[in-house]
């Protein structure tokens, strides 16, 4: 039986940073321990002992103590910084994951005043924060740890299984205690860190206080629910919750009652409760990333593609019905010719696999800003329908996402299918990748002119929290174009169309590329798809 070498990776843990930022008298205090592993290209040292693509755990140590030279700000964007730069800086690197620990400090009041320069432990709970980056995008993961809470009312403990090696009794009032350790996921790389954090830890907090609870693990469920509720930036949380038992002390040998008021703490052993509290809405091909990232374990998956009349494509008024089970390949295959610019962008998906099994549906269900078939989409004005036990609506696309890998589907809904016009003239689509197949888009452009109606739609993708349309670019255009003879627009009139859409991105610098980047990159397609199209009309 040959032997192989399997997943790995290495880096240097826990290095304790201590940044002190002066600002006069008054100083400030970052207390963090770091701790960075990278995976990539390090077959050969396992192999061979051959170091030429390692880089040294000692050098990713004092790269974090350089980074801390900068302002550190908050803890998450502080391991972006630096996953991102492992990332970059490196070509045998392709995953860079930085685990970020807080210590909270306090000034030290004298005579009623904050000192400015000294300072005293706030107990034993930790910040957390882990980072992510790869070629494909950066995950955040924030948390806390050792938050050690008690109630000692409103617990009670009954109906559980018994059997002959039971000897616990049932409880309607006890002390309910833990030291809580949770990690919640960020469904972007972009929030308001500090904001966010307080918030969930208050509500955290407010859940295990209000809710009386029957068990540990009912209170860990209202307790992730109150945070996914009040945060949709969140994804989801995972909690664990060690039930630090306190027993009622028998004080009848002596003569004397205990009604529930002296208890013993028992350290262990003791009962560990754990658990995951989701959203329910993530499509077929993200899903399998964040298993593959570890950053997901849902119970179970449903596969929808024996439903065949997600499967099926046909007209609805006029309009192109296309179920949202429709493959990438069979889109190319059956619907090219009605859809060119959906048809162009289909085959920029991934690999012939991925085409063969991933949907549009799919591609809209996940909402990124980088989805490959949003761009042509909203350039046609496409219609997304959701189907519920209540009913079915439609939705615009441009409607349909409401921010970072959000959409507008109701946690009963699904998405049934989506509504487009054959197209009424040439459609382009054209994207930037950091290698020439299977990548996520830098950025990408999406254009359909409709001869008969004399209208230009157009679709960006990864260049802002949603996908977008160009409507001043749209505009001007339409204006702009010779529609009765179709000459060639002018080198100016092509530039200011690029220039438009270039102004219509709202993009972001990430590990892919910067924003400036983006909008050059978009500029240069804009300009190039509409001469494409015109050229074809």
């Amino acid at each position: 039986m040959p032997i192989v070498l399997g997943d790995n990776q290495y880096g240097k843990a826990e290095t304790h940073v201590v940044r002190v930022t002066k600002q006069g008298a008054t100083h400030e205090l970052k207390d963090l321990n770091v701790s960075v592993a990278l995976a990539g290209d390090f077959a050969e040292t396992h192999l061979t002992g051959d170091n030429s693509k390692v880089v040294p755990t000692d050098t990713q140590k004092n790269t974090v103590f350089a980074f801390a030279r900068d302002p550190i700000g908050e803890i998450e964007d502080f391991g972006i910084r630096l996953a991102r730069h492992f990332v970059s800086e490196f070509a045998s690197v392709y995953r860079a994951r930085v685990a970020i620990e807080e210590r909270a400090w306090a000034r030290i009041h004298v005579k009623g005043n904050p000192h400015d320069h000294a300072f005293v432990r706030q107990g034993s709970e930790k910040r957390l924060a882990m980072v992510t980056c790869t070629d494909d995008g950066t995950w955040a993961v924030a948390g806390l740890t050792d938050l050690v809470v008690l109630k000692s009312a409103g617990s009670e403990f009954h109906g559980y299984v018994k059997d002959r090696f039971t000897t616990l009794p049932e409880t309607r009032d006890r002390i309910m205690a833990t030291s809580l350790a949770a990690r919640w996921r960020y469904r972007d790389a972009q929030a308001d860190w500090a904001k966010s954090f307080a918030g969930v830890r208050r509500l955290l907090l407010e859940a295990f206080a209000s809710k009386h609870s029957l068990s540990l693990q009912q209170t860990l469920y209202a307790m992730g629910s109150a945070v996914l509720e009040a945060h949709p930036e969140v994804a989801e949380i995972r909690m664990s919750m060690p039930n630090k038992h306190h027993f009622v002390v028998d004080l009848s040998p002596f003569g004397l009652a205990n009604d529930n008021e002296v208890f013993y703490a028992s350290d262990r052993p003791y009962g560990l409760i754990e658990g995951t509290v989701t959203r329910d809405d993530s499509p077929g091909t993200d899903v399998m990333v964040e298993l593959n990232l570890d950053h997901r374990r849902p119970e179970a998956i449903i596969d929808l593609t024996r439903i065949s009349e997600l499967t099926q494509w046909g007209t609805d008024d006029g309009l192109l019905r296309i179920g949202a089970g429709v493959t990438y390949s069979q889109l190319i295959n059956e619907l090219g010719d009605r859809l060119p610019g959906l048809a162009i962008a289909s085959r920029t998906v991934g690999s012939p696999q991925i085409r063969n099994r991933g949907t549009v549906g799919g591609n809209l269900g996940t909402a990124s800003p980088a989805g490959d078939a949003h761009p042509p989409l909203l350039a046609s004005d496409s219609q997304v329908e959701l189907a519920s036990t209540s009913g079915v609506r439609r939705l615009a696309v441009g409607e349909f996402f409401t921010g970072p890998k959000r959409n507008a589907m109701r946690k009963d809904e699904l998405i049934a299918a989506f509504l487009v016009e054959p197209a009424r003239g040439p459609q382009q689509f054209s994207k930037v990748g950091t290698r020439n197949a299977m990548v996520i888009a830098v950025c990408s452009f999406a254009l359909a002119i409709d001869l008969e109606r004399r209208r230009v739609g157009s679709g960006i993708g990864s260049a802002g929290p949603t996908p977008l349309r160009a409507i001043e670019a749209e505009e001007f255009i339409q204006g702009e174009l010779d529609w009765e003879n179709r000459a060639r627009p002018s080198d100016a009139t092509l530039r200011r169309f690029g220039e438009l859409v270039a102004a219509a991105a709202k993009p972001i610098d990430d590990v892919r590329g910067t924003a400036t980047y983006r909008r050059h990159a978009l500029a240069v397609m804009a300009r190039r798809c509409l001469e494409w199209a015109w050229a074809a009309a």
